[in-house]
């Protein structure tokens, strides 16, 4: 029994438009009002879950 190949194709065509690694800005750049920061509450959360999940996987 000789099993055929089909050939796998995508299916739509490839748009010509669109460039590859294209990076686009955002239009509001300058509407974004939003900060960045962790907090000292945010730190210990983050380290009580590292802690917790640490001793689930070496207790397991």
């Amino acid at each position: 029994m000789a099993a055929e190949k089909d050939e796998i194709r995508p299916d739509t065509p490839p748009r010509e438009d669109i460039a590859v690694g294209s990076v686009h800005k955002a239009e509001n750049e300058e509407e974004n009002n939003l900060h960045k920061a962790l907090k000292d509450r945010h730190l210990s959360m983050i380290a009580i879950g590292g802690a917790l999940g640490t001793g689930l996987l070496v207790g397991t």
